[in-house]
């Protein structure tokens, strides 16, 4: 049997900085390695005392490391988290979802899982069937609360960069399964409790064909806090390591990053988030919620180009796209709750009334508020009338039915559920 070789990766920036170690090779504590097999299953010995107490790595400025649990026990990743806060922007894991029989890189099946505070998002993956991966649990290959035993990892370092701490504080007495995690393999693991999650937080799941024909599924997601903002917060953003030629991904206006998860200002029903998709063919892909935490709104997809709001709740969401990068046509937006049926304290700024015998809708607004467009659209998402400001609207050539009437006002937007009939 040969081993090619054991590889590491300290303070890199790209695919130079990868060190063949060999068999003179040493490696300090809290370093980590790949290395590449003799083609067959194999079992490997590992040897020597276990570490304990304080152990430190020094990263640069916004450069990666490849890193590693150095202890026998399972590690908090938010105490590791809160320790190193100044120096540790993301975690990236490797989670393999192919065969694993070869080694060229461009025909990898899998990808970087990330994890940022107290969110994560799912590496990519293979769906097996396009437009169907909803009936899969991505939280399953997700970072989980406590990061396992021998469990390696990619740090991406803080712009002031400085020295990763590891200490006894951190450890915990888990075992794989009990909230912890080894990402790598491609057999899905059962599910488990995930990390501790407070923030609201949206996870879209994105599925596309990609070079070698392989349905694949990327998740992104969004978290909101009071506090945070479009450009980069610390402890809430992370930017995608693995992006591909087809792709899905945070990027907001006048800033060049692109995320794989973004935190941004606290949640409200009027937000509208957009989010980029990158196309290197011409035909069909997927959109869908892959969950939702702390969110008790329906959560739809709004198409700026082709005027439709498509509600995310009910399943995946298919799109017929050219080649190229949409920047600014998707957006998530929100509806009242759940089934936008229910009225709420902003939404009874506006009383809406359908007069059977004239066939109109008549606004009765109880504040003072500015109405800056009205759209009434059907249960599929698509906008059949539109008005500027009016208190009554014509709807006499409108097909009788259950409608949406979307108010763009200048407390936000309010969505009323209607019957024309």
């Amino acid at each position: 049997m040969q081993i090619i070789g054991y590889f590491s990766y300290n303070n890199g920036l790209g695919g130079a900085s990868w060190i063949q170690e060999k068999e003179t090779g040493t490696f300090e504590p809290a370093e980590a390695y790949i290395l590449k097999g003799p083609g067959a299953t194999h079992n490997y010995t590992f040897a020597g005392t276990p570490h304990d107490g304080d152990i430190n790595a020094v990263i640069n400025s916004s450069h990666f490391s490849l890193l590693g649990n150095p202890y026998p026990s399972s590690l908090s990743a938010q105490e590791f988290f809160s320790d190193n806060s100044d120096v540790i922007q993301t975690l990236y894991f490797w989670q393999h979802t192919g065969s694993g029989n070869n080694h060229t890189q461009s025909e990898y099946e899998g990808g970087y899982s990330t994890l940022v505070g107290t969110v994560s998002a799912a590496a990519t993956a293979v769906t097996g069937t396009a437009g169907l991966s909803e009936g899969y649990d991505y939280n399953t290959i997700s970072p989980k609360a406590h990061i396992a035993v021998g469990q390696g990892f990619f740090v991406r370092a803080t712009p002031s960069g400085g020295t990763i701490n590891f200490n006894n504080s951190q450890r915990s007495s888990l075992g794989i399964g009990d909230s912890s995690i080894f990402l790598k393999g491609s057999k899905h693991q059962k599910k488990e409790a995930q990390v501790t999650q407070t923030l609201p937080l949206i996870k879209v799941g994105f599925d596309y064909i990609n070079e070698s024909g392989l349905d694949l599924h990327r998740q992104i997601a969004v978290s909101f806090k009071e506090g945070n903002s479009y450009e980069s917060d610390n402890g809430y953003d992370a930017l995608i390591y693995d992006l591909n030629s087809t792709d899905a991904y945070f990027q907001f206006e006048d800033y060049r990053e692109k995320y794989v998860i973004a935190g941004i200002e606290a949640w409200n029903p009027s937000l509208e988030i957009p989010f980029t998709i990158s196309m290197n063919y011409d035909g069909v892909s997927y959109l869908m919620l892959d969950s939702v935490e702390n969110i008790d709104h329906a959560i739809y997809l709004e198409d700026k180009e082709t005027n439709t709001i498509t509600n995310l709740g009910t399943g995946s969401v298919q799109l017929n796209l050219n080649s190229g990068t949409y920047t600014d046509r998707f957006y998530l937006i929100f509806g009242e709750e759940q089934t936008l049926a229910k009225d709420t304290t902003t939404s009874k700024t506006v009383l809406v009334r359908y007069d059977k015998n004239s066939k109109q809708l008549v606004l009765k607004k109880e504040m003072e508020i500015e109405i800056n467009s009205i759209r009434l659209v059907n249960t599929v998402g698509q906008t059949v009338n539109s008005w500027q400001e009016k208190d009554i609207l014509n709807v006499k050539q409108t097909a009788q039915g259950v409608y949406y009437l979307i108010l763009d006002t200048s407390i936000g937007k309010i969505t009323k559920k209607i019957a024309i009939y």
